[in-house]
C-alpha cells in the first residue's frame, strides 16, 4: 500500500488535533482522526496511526485510549495548565489596568492556544470589576517590564520619558520630555499597577515610577547606583509600612482604636503577622501596626468609621489638619 500524501507532516498534526479537538470531556475515534487528517490534507491509514501511537508512546506524550464497546477513543487530558488555571489567568488579564483592550484580547487569544477548541469558549469571558478604567496609553508595558528585569539582572541602569495626565484628559511628557535616567533594583504590582522601585543620583533616595507611564523605556551601558540604600531593603516592608497606597509618607508606628469587626479589614492590608491588638473588649479592639503615614491614609481610615487614632499626636495633628481644610471648602 503507498503512503499517503503529506506524511512528513503526519505526526504533528496529528498531535495538534488531538490538542484541539479532544479534552477531559472529549474525544476522536480513530475514523474521526483519520477524517481530520484528510480535511488537512494528509491521507493516512489505521496501522499508520497505530505506529504514529506508538511514536507518542516514546515521546511521552500523554494521550488517553478508552475503549467503548467497539469503539476505542483517543483524547489528550493532560496540558501544562488545567482549564481552572487559564480561566484565573484569564480574568488576571481583563482586572489590570495595566494592560489596554488591545493587549488583553491579544493576551487572551494566546492563552486560548493551550486549551482544546471546546474549553477555549470557557475563556470567552467578562469579568466586571468596580471602578475599573483600563490603560489608554499606547506605552507597551510588557516591553517596558521585560527592559527593566534585563537592567535589574546585568546590573544596567536605564533611561525613559515618563507621562502625565493633563486637564484635557490627554498624557504629556513631565520635565518636559527630558530622559530620566535611573538604576532600577525592584518590580512591584499594587492596585493593579507595575511600579518600578529605582535609585535616583540626582535626587539621592529611593523613587518608584508607574510603569504604563514610562515611555521609550531602554537599557543603559552604565552601571547601576544606590547599592549602600537597598543593602538592607525589604520591599515587602517598603509597600506596607513605608507608603501606602504608592503615596510615600514618614514610617512609624500607629495605635488604632477601631469597631471590633473591623479587625478584619486591617489584616487583610498589613497582613496578620505585623497588626498587634493590644486591648480588647465586647465592642472594639486597640491595635498598634507601621504604616507610611500620609493623608492617602488617612483618608483611607476616615472612611472606615469608627476608628479613632489613639497614637502618635503627628498623626492626630495631621488628621485635624486635613479635616479643617476639607471644611474650609464647604
Amino acid at each position: 500500500m503507498p503512503k499517503g500524501k503529506n506524511q512528513k507532516l503526519k505526526l504533528m498534526t496529528l498531535k495538534d488535533i488531538l490538542y484541539k479537538k479532544t479534552d477531559k470531556e472529549h474525544s476522536l475515534t480513530m475514523g474521526q482522526l483519520i477524517d481530520e487528517l484528510e480535511k488537512r490534507d494528509i491521507s493516512a491509514e489505521r496501522k499508520s496511526i497505530y505506529d504514529d501511537f506508538k511514536t507518542f508512546d516514546d515521546l511521552k506524550i500523554p494521550y488517553k485510549k478508552v475503549k467503548k464497546g467497539k469503539e476505542t477513543f483517543y483524547s489528550i487530558e493532560e496540558r501544562e495548565f488545567e482549564l481552572s488555571e487559564l480561566k484565573l489567568l484569564v480574568d488576571a488579564v481583563q482586572a489590570s489596568k495595566f494592560i489596554t483592550e488591545k493587549q488583553s484580547g491579544e493576551f487572551i487569544g494566546k492563552l486560548e492556544g493551550l486549551c482544546s477548541e471546546h474549553e477555549k469558549k470557557q475563556l470567552q469571558r467578562q469579568v466586571y470589576v468596580s471602578g475599573r478604567v483600563k490603560n489608554k496609553s499606547e506605552n507597551n508595558v510588557f516591553k517596558a517590564v521585560d527592559v527593566i528585569h534585563n537592567a535589574i539582572n546585568e546590573n544596567r541602569q536605564i533611561r525613559f520619558k515618563y507621562q502625565q495626565w493633563n486637564a484635557k484628559g490627554e498624557l504629556e511628557y513631565k520635565n518636559e520630555g527630558r530622559l530620566y535616567k535611573v538604576s532600577p533594583w525592584a518590580l512591584t504590582y499594587d492596585n493593579s499597577y507595575y511600579y518600578l522601585i529605582a535609585y535616583d543620583e540626582a535626587a539621592d533616595r529611593i523613587k518608584y515610577y508607574r510603569v504604563d507611564k514610562m515611555s521609550g523605556v531602554m537599557g543603559s551601558d552604565e552601571r547601576r547606583l544606590g547599592k549602600e540604600c537597598f543593602k538592607n531593603f525589604n520591599l515587602a516592608e517598603y509597600m506596607n509600612k513605608s507608603n501606602f497606597n504608592m503615596f510615600e509618607g514618614k514610617r512609624g508606628g500607629v495605635v488604632l482604636k477601631i469597631k471590633k469587626e473591623l479587625i478584619g479589614v486591617f489584616y487583610d492590608r498589613f497582613g496578620k503577622d505585623s497588626v498587634s491588638v493590644i486591648s480588647s473588649d465586647d465592642n472594639s479592639s486597640t491595635i498598634r501596626f507601621e504604616v507610611g503615614l500620609n493623608e492617602q491614609f488617612l483618608g483611607w481610615i476616615f472612611a472606615l468609621k469608627d476608628v479613632e487614632i489613639v497614637s502618635p499626636e503627628s498623626a492626630k495633628k495631621m488628621a485635624r489638619e486635613m479635616l479643617e481644610r476639607e471644611l474650609g471648602k464647604y
